[in-house]
């Protein structure tokens, strides 16, 4: 199995072992591994170092980087967590068409993750996208109406598989 698979495989296996319930809750057992969230189109991560505007930046395995999926209200609905500052990602207005997004103290937003790559926001469901589709360190990232393109996609790797497969 190539390592793009093998990604796509740990990613399907959060999402059903956070979809599987027990008395109607969700078990997530994973709730406490920490990842990175990697854009497919650029091969950069999330990285919350500018708390009010989210963006994609080189691998540096800083907290900034690494993200926890909590529990949600249903089965399959998360709340992405930054292990650096300990708030949730949420949106906020940033142009036409298109939220920004940040971290802050709102519990409030949850997002779902699909087989296609897409993280989505159960209360907008629009997708994490990546600003015009750039691929340079910096490119905001938010969310926007589903497009189909690569600039919606996304990798989940577990902190501990990284020393593995970067440099």
């Amino acid at each position: 199995m190539g390592y793009f698979t093998h990604k796509r495989y740990r990613l399907m296996v959060l999402i059903i072992m956070c979809m599987k319930t027990v008395n109607g809750e969700s078990d997530c057992s994973k709730e406490d591994e920490l990842y990175v969230i990697r854009s497919v189109s650029s091969g950069l991560v999330l990285d919350a170092s500018e708390p009010d505007q989210i963006q994609i930046q080189y691998f540096t395995g800083f907290a900034q980087q690494l993200w926890r999926f909590e529990r949600g209200t249903h089965a399959g609905l998360f709340r992405i967590v930054n292990n650096a500052t300990g708030t949730p990602l949420d949106y906020h207005y940033y142009l036409d068409n298109w939220y920004g997004l940040n971290v802050n103290a709102s519990t409030e937003q949850e997002f779902f993750i699909n087989a296609k790559g897409t993280i989505t926001n159960v209360n907008t469901s629009w997708n994490f996208d990546i600003l015009q589709n750039h691929t340079v360190p910096g490119t905001f990232v938010g969310l926007y109406k589903e497009d189909g393109n690569l600039a919606q996609q996304f990798t989940l790797q577990e902190k501990m598989l990284l020393a593995k497969h970067e440099p």
